[in-house]
This record gives structure tokens, sequence and C-alpha cells, in this order.
């Protein structure tokens, strides 16, 4: 629910490239969804794109135990009618402001 706090207790991978959420390995054109972008979290994730396997996908970590606020949520997936098309008009979004 927007407002509530929550924390990441395990090591987590994320890109900062809004285009390749149509890959279907990442997010996709296809099915239910959800996008969780990330406020504020320059300087708190590492990129380790030239460790990767996938230095494409631009590749960064976000350290365990990092807490976020989640500042908005769109519902924009049904289940009962899934959508296809440009992530960000047809999944789910949840907008989170990292704090740690």
């Amino acid at each position: 629910a927007v407002g509530r706090f929550i924390m990441w207790y395990t090591l987590k991978s994320v890109t900062d490239s809004r285009d390749l959420l149509d890959d279907p390995a990442l997010c996709g054109r296809d099915g239910q969804r959800t996008i969780l972008e990330i406020e504020d979290a320059r300087g708190k994730v590492m990129s380790i794109k030239e460790f990767s396997d996938f230095p494409r996908k631009r590749e960064l970590l976000v350290r365990p135990l990092c807490k976020f606020l989640v500042v908005s949520r769109t519902k924009q997936c049904d289940k009962s009618n899934p959508i296809s098309g440009d992530p960000f008009a047809t999944a789910d979004i949840v907008r989170l402001r990292m704090l740690t």
C-alpha cells in the first residue's frame, strides 16, 4: 500500500534501461507483470556490467536489507483480460523510493 515501508532481504539484480523491458526474459510485452520503478537509487546501487554475462542489460545490484517507501502504484494489468504492448502502458507499476 502507498505510504508503507518494505525491505528487500536478499541481493537483487535490476536494470536502469527502460528499453530492455520489452525483452521477454525481463518484463516482456505480454501477460501479467509488474514493473518496480526505484527513485533515489543513484549512488546506492552497484553496476556489475563488467562482470555480467549480459552486459547489454546494464545490470545493477541492490544490496540486501535496503529499505523502500512505496510512493505510488498503478494497476493496469487485469487477470481476466491481460493486455499486450508497451510494458509502461500495460504492466502494473509500483514506484519505490530507496531510503537506505
